[in-house]
């Protein structure tokens, strides 16, 4: 398999990922589970942007990095506006108040 072939199929993934990411978000809101719909949405949007990097050849382990060219390679350059990309920077960024309810910091004492 070529490394083109490689990345055609690792950009599917990340579409498939971003799919079933979405659709878990859907069925979590429906039974008002909503910091899970929250969470899934999340990964639905990380998911999708890390297959429009991957076609570039881009891939991040890293969610801060997927955020960082996020931010470098699609909303300086205008193909997106700053608040299509607010969502992976914003809450998550912020704090987790709304992924798990607890503010950060949160530290566990012993």
């Amino acid at each position: 398999m070529t490394d083109e072939q490689k990345r055609e199929v690792a950009v599917k993934r990340f579409w498939e990922l971003a799919e079933d990411s979405l659709e878990s978000a859907r069925r979590e809101f429906e039974h008002e589970s909503f910091v899970f719909a929250f969470n899934r949405v999340y990964y639905a949007a990380f998911y999708a942007v890390s297959a429009v990097l991957m076609q570039d050849g881009r891939h991040f382990t890293k969610h801060a990095a997927v955020r960082s060219a996020l931010h470098k390679d699609l909303i300086r350059p205008g193909l997106l506006l700053p608040v299509q990309g607010a969502f992976l920077t914003g809450p998550l960024k912020t704090g987790s108040r709304v992924t798990t309810g607890l503010p950060l910091p949160f530290h566990l004492t012993t």
